[in-house]
């Protein structure tokens, strides 16, 4: 690999990943991971990309996986094997070079996004958890620079610049990618610099401080990525004039459903058929971070399917709209 034509990486390493194999739920979920924990940093520093949706080339070889941030804008669509360069591709990657042109480029503030993550990690390693804004002993002793105490009476100096996006972000940002993490599989997330490249590492001890297993039975459709374009068949359940929103039956869970455009109205002969809904997958919370284990739609189609694949209602007895 020519590390000149990318800005970093993370990689998954280990007999785990013998051969570049990686499951596909495990793969959706790393992709999802990435996308969230990029883009919210991203997104502080140049919120007019916040609904950039870019597809990430994934590179497997021999014990290793490997998602990799090409180096120029449409370098994110050209590493990616296999897919059309459709016109949405096209206009997202059009955007993203018109607002190149603006103080801060998407190389910059991608580079950054790596560099906020591997503080994070660092942080999380020297404090053994994440819970940075609840810091009390800290110290301002060098300029420019927060010293962060651990129980050992350790000191981790951090600029103030990137201490601010640490407590800033939320505190399972990096639970996606840390969830496949085991002992023969870890992860490391590199900067490509090329004076001096810089790499962390997140093993299977150190797994606890970014992962929480207990959470885990929550996290609905790993496969259903934040920003993903998808075509689902399912039911609608129910509509809801007040708050605009639909609810989908989709494998026995009920997802609601947001029209991008107009009001449900449209859509009440629709109720209790089997339909086909398209649009866009969203794990958004109201503040915009992607944090929710259960996901949402934001669709721009909703129709019925053909009369003779109507399917007769079996509802889930209990499930969260």
């Amino acid at each position: 690999m020519n590390s000149d034509n990318y800005l970093g990486s993370f990689k998954y390493e280990g007999k785990l990943v013998e051969g570049g194999i990686m499951d596909a739920r495990a793969g959706a979920r790393v992709l999802s991971g990435i996308d969230s924990s990029l883009k919210f940093f991203i997104s502080q520093e140049r919120p007019d990309l916040v609904g950039i949706q870019i597809p990430i080339p994934v590179k497997v070889q021999e014990g290793s996986w490997e998602a990799l941030i090409p180096n120029d804008i449409f370098g994110w669509i050209k590493g990616v094997g296999g897919v059309a360069i459709t016109s949405y591709l096209y206009a997202a990657a059009k955007k993203l070079a018109e607002n190149d042109l603006k103080d801060k480029g998407i190389k910059d503030v991608a580079v950054d996004a790596l560099r906020y993550l591997q503080w994070l990690i660092r942080t999380g390693k020297h404090l053994g958890h994440l819970a940075i804004r609840n810091l009390k002993d800290v110290k301002w002793d060098r300029g420019g620079f927060i010293g962060i105490v651990n129980d050992a009476m350790e000191v981790l100096y951090i600029p103030v610049s990137i201490y601010k996006r640490l407590i800033a972000c939320p505190k399972n940002i990096l639970a996606d990618l840390a969830s496949v993490i085991e002992i023969e599989r870890s992860l490391k997330i590199s900067i490509f610099d090329p004076v001096a490249p810089i790499s962390v590492e997140i093993t299977r001890r150190e797994r606890y401080i970014f992962y929480d297993e207990s959470d885990d039975s929550d996290f609905l459709f790993p496969e259903l990525v934040h920003g993903q374009i998808v075509e689902l068949a399912g039911v609608v359940t129910r509509g809801n004039e007040m708050s605009n929103t639909i609810g989908f039956l989709y494998k026995g869970h009920i997802l609601t459903a947001i029209p991008r455009k107009g009001s449900i109205v449209r859509y009440k002969r629709h109720l209790f058929l089997s339909c086909i809904i398209r649009g866009e997958i969203t794990r958004a919370d109201r503040k915009g971070n992607v944090i929710e284990n259960r996901p949402r739609l934001i669709f721009d189609d909703l129709q019925i399917s053909h009369i003779d694949t109507q399917l007769e209602l079996n509802m889930p007895e209990t499930d969260e709209d």
